[in-house]
């Protein structure tokens, strides 16, 4: 159909997902990016974040106006939004976007919506919080508050260890976050003790075309890496539609109406609560071929279709079927692997020891040598995804004991 798709500073398997997509519907992905190392005659070289009207300028001198711009990155995401809204795609998103991308804001949004949220207070630094500490009662879920990927996220048991981590969330306000959002503030909230899910859903005009509904395995200590996503074959139907309601209602409330959301949720007492949700797939689409093994949904060509179709009618000729129950007894699961020390990477072995083990059906590195490995604890950024089938037998462990013989099959050498 010769439309034109520009993706903006997004990992390469979300990238080559898309064009997968695009190739079959004879259309052309670009890339936006300012990353050098980035090549290819489909490259658009900007900086969107510095330069955002230098960026357009491009878009429009190498695509003229494309059918649609997405982002996979959430830090990303209000600059992608802004664009749309510049090149006449979309009326609004930047606003959207912002409400998305702000966890203080949401819970307003939410509780006045009457979308259930566990109880929470924001502050603009952290000698606010401080300042207000003795008013608190413990446990506690303590976060920046433009924060992703639970980036700087920990639960803390007293007063003590909440000042200690403000010194952490600080750090990551001025640096990692900083950069995006050097008005990024702390959100205290009340901490839930119950099973964590994720919800994942492709929107167009309003209405969900395919939910992914993964579980959570259990955090291990006091800080909440996202660890284990598996899709759980045992969850009861009546539970599972309850969390997807909630999660549509949370989007919908946000004003959210076409494209990618991931929404996390958590249950207490049977009861749903909505944590937080953005814009852009989980795990920065790596979710999605997990879905498709699971459910026959391609929700990377569903979401495609979400951002180029100018009509309802033009979304649904394009076959954009609902989502099916997955195999009984298969766990399908992304899981990403810790790692120990911090610092300038010079090797990383047994990736392709990893990659051939029979259940693994992907191995996503993040980094290599010469690039930067930051603290564990704190989750500052991915190290090594790995999405796999899992199908247990009478005598085997549960899948969150499966997942841990993954810690130590990578070592790093720095």
């Amino acid at each position: 159909m010769n439309r034109s798709l520009v993706i903006v500073e997004s990992p390469d398997f979300f990238v080559a997902d898309m064009t997968r997509v695009a190739e079959a519907e004879q259309d052309r992905v670009y890339v936006l990016t300012k990353d050098v190392r980035t090549t290819g005659p489909n490259v658009i070289r900007a900086d969107i974040r510095k330069d955002p009207a230098a960026a357009m300028a491009a878009v429009r001198r190498t695509v003229g106006t494309p059918a649609g711009v997405l982002t996979a990155q959430e830090m990303f995401l209000t600059e992608t939004a802004a664009l749309a809204d510049a090149l006449k795609l979309a009326d609004g998103s930047r606003e959207i976007a912002l409400r998305a991308r702000d966890k203080a804001t949401m819970k307003r949004i939410w509780r006045d919506a009457a979308v259930t949220t566990p109880r929470g207070w924001s502050f603009r630094s952290a000698q606010e919080v401080r300042d207000n500490c003795a008013d608190l009662s413990y446990p506690l879920i303590v976060k920046p508050s433009h924060g992703y990927a639970s980036c700087g996220v920990r639960r803390v048991q007293s007063e003590r260890e909440l000042l200690e981590h403000l010194q952490a969330v600080s750090m990551i306000n001025a640096t990692v976050i900083g950069r995006e959002r050097p008005d990024a503030g702390i959100v205290v909230e009340e901490y839930l003790d119950g099973e964590e899910y994720s919800v994942d859903t492709v929107w167009f005009d309003g209405a969900a075309a395919c939910d992914g509904l993964m579980s959570k395995g259990t955090p291990v200590g006091p800080y909440y890496p996202d660890r284990l996503y598996h899709i759980n074959p045992g969850l009861p139907p009546s539970v599972a539609a309850d969390i997807i309601r909630l999660s549509h209602d949370a989007v919908r409330a946000l004003g959210i109406r076409s494209g990618a959301t991931h929404t996390e949720i958590r249950l207490r007492g049977g009861v749903p609560y909505v944590l937080e949700t953005t814009n852009r797939p989980g795990a920065g689409g790596l979710f999605y071929p997990l879905f498709q093994q699971a459910h026959g949904v391609d929700f990377a060509r569903v979401l495609y279709h979400a951002t180029v179709a100018t009509s309802r009618g033009e979304f649904q000729a394009a076959g954009t079927p609902t989502t099916a129950t997955v195999t009984a007894g298969t766990h399908y699961f992304w899981y990403n692997l810790p790692h120990r020390g911090s610092g300038v990477i010079r090797e990383i072995r047994g990736l392709a020891e990893l990659a051939s083990r029979e259940e693994v059906l992907r191995c996503v590195c993040y980094k290599q040598p010469g690039g930067v490995l930051y603290p564990d604890g704190l989750n500052a950024d991915y190290f090594c995804s790995v999405l796999g089938r899992y199908q247990p037998g009478p005598t085997d462990p549960p899948i969150s004991e499966f997942v841990r013989s993954y810690d130590e099959a990578l070592e790093v050498v720095l």
